[in-house]
C-alpha cells in the first residue's frame, strides 16, 4: 500500500515538471520580422544586415495601396501616349487620358521621410501640372503622366511615368517605403528582398542593354558610343528597382540610343515571382 501511494506521488509531480517544461517552450519569444518576413520569405541576416524595420502591426495589415497613396492634382488631356507601366498602346490624337499626380496619404504617413518624399513628387510634377492646366487643357498634349501604387506586405512602391507621345518616351519616378517604419528603402534594400545584391540585379538589366545592341550592322559603330553611355556606371547607379502586384521585380532605366532622343525609359521584368 504504502509502496503504492510513493509510485502515485512520483507520477503526479513527473507530470507537473513535464506540463511546465512545456509551458515554458509555448511562451518562448518569437523573433519577429519586418522587410525579411516578406512572402514568407525569410532573408538570411547578412542580405539585410543594415536594415532594421518594425514588425507588421494590426494598424497596418488591413491597408490597401488606395489608403496610402492619394491623388492630388488630376486633369484630363488629349493626348495619344500609352504608358509602358500598364501595357497600354498608343490611341488617336483625340483620346482622352487622365494625367494624376500621387502623394503619400499624411493621414497615416507622418514621418520626416514620407514628408520628403511628397516634396520630390511635388517639386518634379507641379511644373509639368501646371502646364497641363494652362497650355493643355484642350487640344493635343504630347505628355501623359500618371502613377500606379502597389502594396507588397509592408513594403509600398509608387511608381510614376511621364510619357511623351512625339518620340516616344518615357521618365520614371521610383519611391519605395516601410509603411510600418515609414522610411524609403533604398534599391539594395529593395533588391534584397528579392535575394539579389545591387550588383547581381544590375547585371540583369545591363545584360538586357549588351542584348539591344548586338547585330546592329552599318550602324554599330554609333552604337558602341551608345553602349557605353548606357553601361557607364552614372548611369548603372541610376538604376531604379520596385515590386509590381504579381511580386516580381522590376528595373526602371535608361539607356543611350543612335537616333532620336539621347536617352530613353524602358522597364524590365523578371520573370518569376521574387517576393
Amino acid at each position: 500500500m504504502k509502496r503504492c501511494f510513493i509510485l502515485t506521488v512520483c507520477c503526479i509531480l513527473l507530470c507537473a515538471l513535464m506540463l511546465g517544461a512545456c509551458s515554458q517552450s509555448g511562451s518562448k519569444p518569437q523573433k519577429s520580422g519586418g522587410l525579411g518576413d516578406l512572402g514568407g520569405n525569410m532573408l538570411s541576416s547578412d542580405i539585410l544586415s543594415d536594415t532594421e524595420t518594425e514588425a507588421p502591426t494590426e494598424a497596418t495589415q488591413n491597408l490597401t495601396a488606395e489608403d496610402l497613396v492619394v491623388t492630388v492634382r488630376e486633369c484630363q488631356v488629349n493626348s495619344p501616349a500609352g504608358l509602358l507601366l500598364t501595357g497600354e498602346d498608343y490611341g488617336d490624337e483625340n483620346a482622352v487620358v487622365t494625367c494624376r499626380m500621387p502623394a503619400l496619404n499624411e493621414e497615416f504617413f507622418t514621418s520626416a521621410a514620407a514628408e520628403e518624399i511628397n516634396r520630390k513628387i511635388s517639386e518634379r510634377l507641379s511644373d509639368t501640372f501646371d502646364n497641363y492646366e494652362t497650355n493643355y487643357a484642350s487640344g493635343y498634349c504630347p505628355l501623359r503622366t500618371d502613377y500606379i501604387a502597389v502594396l507588397n506586405d509592408n513594403v509600398l512602391s509608387i511608381v510614376i511615368e511621364t510619357r511623351t507621345s512625339d518620340t516616344p518616351n518615357s521618365y520614371f519616378e521610383v519611391f519605395n517605403v516601410d509603411i510600418e517604419s515609414q522610411s524609403e528603402l533604398t534599391r539594395n534594400e529593395v533588391v534584397a528582398l528579392a535575394g539579389l545584391s545591387i550588383n547581381d540585379a544590375n547585371v540583369r538589366v545591363t545584360d538586357e542593354i549588351n542584348r539591344m545592341f548586338d547585330d546592329l550592322g552599318s550602324s554599330q559603330s554609333y552604337a558602341d558610343t551608345a553602349k557605353s553611355n548606357s553601361l557607364s556606371k552614372d548611369n548603372v547607379d541610376a538604376f531604379m528597382y520596385f515590386f509590381d502586384d504579381s511580386r516580381r521585380l522590376v528595373a526602371a532605366y535608361r539607356y543611350y540610343w543612335i537616333a532620336g532622343a539621347e536617352t530613353y525609359g524602358s522597364l524590365l521584368r523578371y520573370d518569376e515571382e521574387m517576393l
